[in-house]
């Protein structure tokens, strides 16, 4: 199983337990979660990635182009996952950042992998709602 965008181990906590068989790897932005998390689960099972990923949109001390990433993303094994997670995180992202990971999730999962991720958008709603104030 992989998260991306894991933060302080969401969906980690509840798979600590002997039941839960598999493994688990988070991927996240905030190097001060992911070490967090390096600190709090098993290694045997529980891996963490720090995405390349950054934004000055995002992140005022980002040192680099609004949007870009500093190196190629890469969390895993072409083919090695099963399934691929994540909780509004494409809400937060750029366009390439959601191209980059919609890719990598592409090449890591097995052919009868699955891919569940959600999203916030109110763009279109919102449209239509300053339509209507005009």
């Amino acid at each position: 199983m992989v998260e991306l965008g894991c933060g302080c181990g969401r969906i980690a906590w509840p798979l600590k337990g002997d039941w839960f068989e598999g493994t688990y790897l988070g991927v996240d932005v905030d190097r001060e979660m992911i070490e967090y998390c390096c600190r709090n689960f098993p290694e045997e099972r529980f891996q963490f990635v720090l995405s390349p990923h950054k934004s000055t949109t995002y992140s005022p001390t980002a040192s680099h182009v609004r949007g870009g990433s500093t190196s190629k993303f890469v969390i895993a094994e072409p083919q090695s996952k099963d399934f691929v997670y994540s909780v509004s995180l494409y809400s937060y992202l750029l366009e390439q950042e959601v191209t980059e990971y919609m890719g990598e999730t592409y090449r890591i999962l097995r052919t009868d992998g699955v891919m569940y991720m959600t999203f916030f958008c109110i763009e279109r709603r919102m449209s239509r709602m300053m339509r209507a104030e005009s």
